[in-house]
């Protein structure tokens, strides 16, 4: 068993092959229907789990506009929105970047 194991040290995680996300942001958009090339609003996008499952889903052709107050955990999506490859991911707002 590998209780203690370190996933985000691995050659895979740095690569952007997987995202580490808590259940909840999963949960949240299991019950919604997205449809591939939509435009969707993250308005409480924090550091991304939601909004990367989300650009996902809507595929190159969606786009997911990212906002949250806290311009941290914005910061925090744009590495994870660069090193997952999402190209449609627009973090809106104040101190967007």
């Amino acid at each position: 068993m590998l209780a203690d194991a370190d996933v985000t040290s691995t050659r895979a995680y740095r690569e952007g092959r997987f995202e580490v996300q808590d259940l909840g942001s999963q949960l949240v958009l299991a019950g919604a229907s997205i449809a591939p090339g939509g435009r969707w609003l993250d308005a409480c996008a924090g550091a991304g789990g939601k909004t990367l499952q989300l650009a996902g889903l809507l595929g190159l052709g969606g786009r997911v506009d990212a906002f949250d107050v806290r311009p941290e955990a914005l910061a925090e999506l744009r590495v994870r929105a660069r090193r997952g490859g999402f190209a449609n991911i627009k973090r809106a707002g104040a101190n967007s970047g």
